[in-house]
């Protein structure tokens, strides 16, 4: 009896945008998270819950109440529900229960469009597409650069996440001539010091967060942290008065224990970097759902009364679940002039005061982070690569008049960018019919497009030659970070 489902609400929404269009059920109660799809039903007048077809997303919400989220693509007309409500029949492992859902309780969700997928790539590709999309604005604009968006919101995240040494050194490429720049986008070795920038920042993103306080207060907050978390072991009491979030599942335990009573679980970890990139952008999603979770507990119960449409807005983000929206809810119910007050009756406040900066610091850098991903969903950067007199100038010419700008080589020496318009940025590489070469400007500077344009020759049939440079691009890209 003590682990039979109850149901306490029930919302169907209608989540439709420029390329989605979803039907999400939101179910609130408790013992739910052990949920049969294929023992329950649904009376929406169309089938729905189908385990083949249909999503399910846990959300813990503190005590013993927990959500469910079904979504299941869908066309609006499929709807129908009785004026009566419909009736839900949820079944666990554990035993069953019933929910009548009133027809009020279904609403539209209107999105934004999610067309460019810079809003949800992976913490390690928005830092080097971001970097170098910086460096390629550089080339084009000179010193101008500076007041490029994206530079400016590089140069935030390398002044939070770096030391002031590695800081400067950043700084300093966005301000070098154009001609040193492009050398370095062409050149392996020079660029392999840019990249390790990056790969330091993201060191610092993925990193674990440490919350320093008394045992006990350790304890409630990493039992809420274990259940956002998903029981994962992305939160660890390492040692007394000292909770790791993220990065535990690569610790073994008496290493954890080790490293807390030391204070070093942070520094080991990054010294290491024994992360595969899934990992570790799934450590900073961790993180940023424990810190959204925190602030949640707070923000629902203070603002539940004073803006109820911006609790409703932050509820629907958290149920969508990505990274950018699980991002975008953090910002929405952060309050940048009261600081660590946000967390007011949540137990952060009562934690050290290094544990509160390093949380405001991570804070900081997401936000960047964020506004990062915004930008870059506003841009185009397409590749063109091919053989040599394959005819990638003639495409300039006659797809884009060839007005843009262009930097101070010539484009058979090294990449260069033309920009289209405000929007739209071209990256000519240059011609070659060498694999290794197409392979070492691609490991340079492929992650910065969203598309890349293959140019073979092509004299009215698909002779071996074009399949065979086509599977060789292929190939170049699936080792790169494009």
């Amino acid at each position: 009896e003590s682990f039979k489902p109850s149901l306490q609400s029930a919302e169907l929404a209608a989540v439709t945008g420029p390329e989605i269009m979803i039907l999400r059920l939101v179910l609130v109660g408790e013992n739910i998270f052990q949920i049969c799809l294929d023992q329950c039903s649904f009376e929406f007048g169309f089938p729905f819950g189908q385990p083949e077809v249909a999503i399910v997303k846990k959300i813990p919400l503190g005590s013993r109440a927990e959500k469910v989220v079904v979504e299941q693509a869908m066309t609006l007309s499929d709807i129908s529900v009785s004026d009566h409500g419909s009736n839900i029949h949820l079944a666990t492992q554990f035993g069953s229960c019933d929910y009548l859902m009133p027809k009020k309780n279904i609403r539209n969700i209107t999105l934004q469009s999610v067309s460019q997928i810079s809003k949800h790539e992976s913490i390690s590709l928005v830092i080097k597409k971001s970097v170098q999309r910086g460096m390629a604005m550089a080339q084009l604009k000179d010193k101008k650069s500076l007041s490029e968006p994206i530079v400016t919101e590089i140069l935030n995240l390398t002044e939070k996440a770096l030391t002031q040494y590695d800081h400067g050194k950043m700084n300093a490429i966005f301000t070098d001539d154009t001609k040193n720049i492009q050398f370095i986008l062409s050149n392996k070795d020079e660029y392999q010091k840019i990249s390790f920038l990056c790969d330091k920042i993201e060191d610092f993103m993925r990193s674990p967060l440490e919350i320093h306080a008394e045992k006990s207060l350790l304890q409630k907050l990493s039992i809420g942290a274990l259940a956002v978390l998903g029981g994962g072991a992305f939160a660890y009491l390492a040692g007394p008065g000292m909770l790791v979030i993220g990065a535990v599942e690569a610790l073994n335990v008496t290493g954890a224990v080790t490293a807390g009573a030391l204070g070093s679980v942070g520094t080991g970890y990054v010294a290491n970097r024994f992360f595969t990139e899934a990992l570790s952008d799934r450590n900073y999603v961790k993180v940023l759902k424990w810190i959204t979770t925190e602030l949640f507990k707070v923000f629902s119960v203070n603002m539940k009364e004073i803006n109820p449409q911006k609790v409703q807005e932050v509820s629907d983000l958290r149920d969508d679940d990505s990274t950018y929206s699980n991002e975008k809810a953090m910002l929405l119910m952060f309050d940048k002039e009261i600081g660590i007050e946000n967390f007011n009756g949540s137990g952060i406040e009562k934690s050290t005061e290094d544990s509160k900066s390093a949380l405001l610091k991570r804070i900081d850098c997401i936000e960047i982070v964020h506004k990062i991903r915004n930008i870059l969903s506003t841009q185009c950067f397409i590749g063109l690569v091919g053989l040599q007199d394959s005819g990638k100038t003639t495409l300039l010419n006659k797809v884009w008049g060839f007005h843009g700008k262009t930097g101070l080589f010539s484009h058979t020496d090294v990449p260069v960018m033309h920009q289209i318009s405000s929007k739209v940025h071209i990256i000519d590489f240059p011609g070659s019919n060498s694999l290794d070469y197409h392979a070492k400007t691609f490991s340079i500077c492929g992650a910065m497009n969203n598309m890349i344009i293959v140019i073979v020759p092509f004299t009215g049939d698909v002779s071996e030659m074009v399949s065979s440079e086509v599977a060789k691009v292929f190939e170049v890209m699936a080792g790169s970070e494009s």
